[in-house]
């Protein structure tokens, strides 16, 4: 029979003859694979202990070939207990083969035995070690493993005094404990165990003097002083009492048995995804801890986003890793109507349940927290603490042994050791599962579309979707379309997230509930303001507070996982927080909350301001000002006009917000709505924004301020009209800002007529396209603006090459070059190179179109027009094709295409059936510029 020793050299024995393994490199390889013992260890977890992070090349080679000499030199003996499996090995062995395993038997035993017995089974598994545990073999992966069972020694021998000192054994264990002290000085626990010997011994003096030297080690070798535990003890031998927390004769019945508690609530069906949230914390509980470390895995999340669920799921799944037990508390951090329980309510329940007896339990936290730890001591219990209120009242709670996973609303950062996991939202297909699950499968395979909108009006938010399961299973006769319908009203929606005792806005009501003043009173101003996100600047300006206070309040509201941050500058709320906070917002004074929107859009209309300053410089724009009166704005600064242009794309949604809540603002509303709608309009045409400039310019027109903007903001809408493919509905808007103009001098008569000039050569009408461009060229001489005579000149170009007119053609686009340099205006040359080049590998010039296309690509990125960008990249594509050159070809226009669907003009879809013809043809926009 072969028999393998790790408690020590590792060593083999066959019929209690020493074997010869082979080299420290097979060694290693074998007690890998024995402290594994009955588990699959991947090819690449034998490599990572023989060489760590960075392995040769021949390692999975090397692996196998001493792996195959180990099993060659234990099959002498007649036995083979190492199999291969896919990319790994297993070594099986029985009971009574291996000493560690033995030792974890013994130890377990003695857990549940009396003192006497206690104290001999645990003598037995300490007379099992032969050395140090693995021999000393070398490297970061087996230092970590040999750390692990040192550790399991020390805790053996700590039990096995206790139980020598609770059977009157005390002058037996002095000399023992000397020796353990002395090697082992900061184990405080030991040094405790030696002064209640000491002084049950009547050596009272002495176990002052141990103490004493102890402090001033501590003090002077690490500058701490003594533990908890140790301070008590001390105290309690100056009372004459024995020790707080350990044993004494006949403090304890000789049989009280130690229990295994298994507290963990009930699989509950249902369960969907969290696959690696799952992993997650498995990776960080099952894997061998550090010497004297306790793994603590932190599950945080929003309200509702099933981190009960989660822990509970994964406790189950984690158990038999936890043989001595495995504990669990809802600490009702943020239970409805709950107040959070206190830690020394917890520790008595703990103690009870591990098998301490009720006249044993302290009262006071300290002590309990001691003795909790004194019985978890060496053993293996799993220590689930459900819905934390915070890092403090967790401290208390962890073990000594086993680990510990914990769910909270907040990440609680300050909890030392905490490895952190975060729970979001489910994805749809999880969603539509877990209402599937609640509801009834067939009830949302019979409407899959209505199931879907469901779960997407819940924000795929766990509890929100339970409820909507348990509201169809309450109405067996709803179709699912009947729960859609009263699910879009958002003013209702929070009403019907509720089902007995699963309520969306109680949850989010505790939350609430335990913000401080400065953070409940920004969230609520958020509310009013109604944003999708929300930057410190904005939170500084709608609270009326600096940017410091600001940014510690949504802080706050981060932690309080109510408004998380979004990203490293952004804080954006959940769908139905937002509702929430459109609820508290309400309550607030009226005068309180038009106050707070004015200073925000202020701040808005400001920073637009500042940011048009540097993109429209040198554009048709920069000579249509809009007044904003008497409004004091604050002013932002940009680097420069790309910046400027990445920020108003940012805040995209956040803009077409701040124009509606300006529309209705009583006051100053409609200069600031005005204002905006024109500042926003080159960089939002300049990333493809159309649809956007549509929705903020017919905003404007019904603020209704004076025929020049009427003028300005129609044609706004018929170029933005003209690029969606709309010309029907363009020209009118254009015949509308014509009419407006001619009542009174505009100089946007001439934009207004190269644009109708330009949907009449896209109609094919190239005589009237040139008579309206005649007409725009002379209009615009009056006003003698240099920006729109390049657009129409473009304009006129492109009509003339449809014409065959190619060398008036290649004039023109080359005055309009030579103009845009000498504006200094990127915009334009970035565009009138694209028309040149174009031009050029029109005829049949392709290089010299190459040349213009990489010259105008250079000059988009600069400007950050991606419109014109995504242009040039696609006709550089084509003209790719043309030399044959097809791989550059295919980069280039997968390169618009992605630019394209960044900027909403076509979909992922759309975009791959285009890109599947071996030479695509060109997307209709290009056609509409």
């Amino acid at each position: 029979m072969l028999t393998f020793g790790l408690l020590g050299a590792v060593e083999v024995w066959s019929d209690g003859r020493s074997l010869q393994v082979g080299r420290p490199r097979e060694l290693k390889l074998l007690a890998v694979l024995l402290l594994n013992a009955g588990h699959t260890v991947p090819t690449a977890t034998l490599a990572n202990a023989l060489w760590g992070e960075d392995p040769p090349k021949t390692a999975r080679s090397q692996v196998r070939n001493s792996v195959a000499g180990i099993r060659r030199r234990l099959a002498a003996s007649g036995v083979d207990p190492i199999t291969a499996v896919p990319d790994g090995y297993v070594l099986n062995v029985e009971a009574g083969q291996l000493d560690t395993m033995e030792f974890t038997q013994l130890v377990s035993r003695a857990r549940t035995a009396g003192p006497r017995d206690r104290a001999a089974l645990l003598s037995a598994a300490l007379d099992l070690w032969r050395g140090p545990a693995l021999g000393g073999l070398g490297g970061q992966f087996l230092a970590s493993q040999a750390g692990h069972w040192e550790e399991q020694r020390l805790a053996c021998w700590e039990m096995r005094i206790e139980a020598d000192l609770e059977l009157g054994r005390h002058t037996a264990v002095i000399s023992e404990l000397a020796v353990l002290t002395d090697r082992y000085p900061l184990r405080e626990r030991l040094t405790a165990l030696r002064l209640h010997a000491l002084h049950r011994s009547g050596r009272t003096a002495e176990a002052l003097e141990v103490y004493q030297r102890c402090r001033e080690h501590l003090v002077d070798e690490l500058g701490i002083e003594p533990g908890a535990e140790l301070r008590d003890a001390h105290r309690a031998i100056l009372r004459g009492e024995p020790p707080a927390g350990l044993p004494s004769d006949g403090q304890r019945p000789p049989d009280v048995p130690r229990r295994a508690p298994s507290e963990l609530p009930a699989l509950v069906e249902g369960f969907v995804g969290r696959e690696s949230e799952l992993s997650a914390i498995a990776t960080l509980l099952s894997t061998p801890p550090a010497p004297g470390i306790v793994p603590l895995a932190s599950v945080d999340g929003p309200a509702g986003a099933g981190k009960s669920a989660l822990a509970v799921r994964a406790g189950h799944m984690l158990s038999e890793h936890f043989p001595d037990g495995q504990l669990h508390v809802n600490l009702h951090g943020a239970t409805p109507g709950m107040v959070p329980l206190t830690p020394v309510t917890v520790l008595r329940a703990f103690l009870t349940s591990m098998g301490v007896p009720a006249g044993q339990i302290p009262h006071t936290e300290h002590e309990a927290a001691a003795r909790f730890r004194s019985v978890t001591a060496g053993r293996r219990v799993l220590v689930v603490l459900d819905d934390a209120a915070s890092a403090e009242q967790v401290r208390a709670l962890i073990p000594a042994g086993g680990a510990v996973l914990l769910t909270s609303r907040q990440i609680l950062s300050t909890l030392d050791g905490a490895r952190h996991v975060h729970l979001g939202l489910l994805s749809e297909t999880e969603a539509v599962a877990l209402l599937a699950g609640t509801s009834g499968a067939g009830r949302v395979a019979a409407d899959p579309r209505a199931a879907s909108e469901i779960v997407a009006l819940c924000g795929h938010l766990p509890l929100a979707v339970r409820v909507a399961g348990a509201r169809l299973t309450a109405h067996p006769q709803w179709p699912l379309g009947t729960l859609a319908e009263l699910l879009r009203n958002e003013h209702n929606r929070l009403d019907e997230l509720e089902h007995a005792d699963l309520c969306v806005r109680a949850s989010l009501e505790v939350g609430f509930g335990q913000l401080a003043e400065g953070p409940a009173n920004l969230f609520a101003l958020l509310g009013c303001l109604d944003m999708p996100d929300v930057t410190v600047p904005v939170a500084a300006a709608l609270a009326g507070a600096t940017e410091a206070e600001a940014r510690r309040d949504l802080e706050a509201l981060a932690r309080a996982q109510l408004v998380p941050a979004s990203s490293a500058s952004r804080y954006a709320p959940h769908d139905l927080v937002r509702l929430f906070a459109r609820e508290r917002g309400a309550r607030l004074a009226p005068a309180t909350a038009h106050d707070a929107i004015r200073r925000a859009l202020h701040w808005y209309l400001g920073a637009v301001r500042s940011a048009a300053e540097l993109i429209q410089a040198g554009t048709n724009r920069d000579r249509f000002g809009v007044p904003t009166g008497s409004l004091v704005l604050p002013g932002r600064s940009f680097a420069d006009a790309a910046q400027a242009g990445d920020w108003i794309e940012a805040e995209t949604a956040n803009l077409i917000t701040a124009a509606r809540r300006a529309a209705t603002l009583p006051g100053d509303g409609a200069p600031v709505l005005t204002g905006l709608a024109s500042m926003v309009q080159i960089a939002w045409s300049n990333r493809g924004r159309q649809a956007e400039l549509v929705t903020v310019a017919s905003l404007a027109l019904r603020a209704g301020q004076s025929s020049e903007l009427e003028t300005l903001f129609r044609y706004d809408m018929g170029c933005a009209l003209r690029k969606l493919g709309d010309y029907e509905a363009a020209e009118q808007e254009l015949r509308l800002a014509l009419e407006s103009c001619q009542r009174g001098p505009s100089r946007l008569e001439g934009a207004i007529l190269g644009t109708l000039g330009a949907l009449a050569h896209m109609r094919g009408d190239l005589g009237p396209a040139v008579e309206l461009l005649e007409r725009a060229i002379a209009a615009n001489q009056s006003s003698g603006h240099p920006a729109t005579q390049i657009y129409l000149l473009n304009l006129m170009a492109l009509a003339q090459q449809t014409m065959g007119q190619m060398r008036e053609a290649a004039t023109v686009f080359s005055r309009c070059v030579a103009l845009s340099r000498e504006l200094g205006n990127d915009y334009y040359l970035a565009g009138t190179l694209t028309n040149l080049a174009e031009h050029h590998r029109g005829t049949g010039d392709t290089w010299q179109a190459v040349e213009f296309f990489t010259e105008a690509i250079g000059v988009a990125r600069r400007a950050s027009a991606i419109d014109v960008l995504s242009e040039a990249l696609w006709f550089l594509g084509a003209a790719h094709h043309d030399l044959g050159t097809h791989a550059e070809a295919r980069v280039l226009q997968r390169q618009s295409a992605d630019l394209l669907c960044e900027m909403g003009v076509m979909t992922a879809e759309e975009a791959e059936t285009l890109l599947a013809s071996p030479v695509p043809e060109p997307p209709e926009i290009f056609q509409n510029h």
